[in-house]
């Protein structure tokens, strides 16, 4: 799969958020692509700070910042429609 140059993604994420902005997006490609664009971002903060966390000797504070990061990512792509489980102490 070839990899889109930075003109490429930029004008194909404009016109997504067009798309969306117009209600145009009838096959939800454009929600799609935004979305992707959006989890790519955050996975690649993720990567990053993964990285930096291996090549600081694994300290504790480094570890810290990349827990608190899965957290966020976990957090940010949970289903929506998933509830918190229940203990039957409601």
């Amino acid at each position: 799969m070839l990899k889109p140059d930075p003109d490429e993604l930029r004008d194909a994420l404009a016109y997504a958020a067009h798309l969306r902005l117009n209600d145009k997006d009838a096959h939800h490609l454009a929600k799609i692509l935004l979305y992707f664009d959006y989890r790519n971002k955050l996975l690649e903060e993720a990567l990053t700070k993964t990285r930096h966390f291996l090549h600081s000797g694994l300290s504790s504070h480094e570890h810290s910042v990349l827990l608190r990061t899965i957290d966020h990512l976990d957090e940010e792509f949970r289903d929506r429609n998933d509830s918190p489980a229940a203990f039957g102490l409601e």
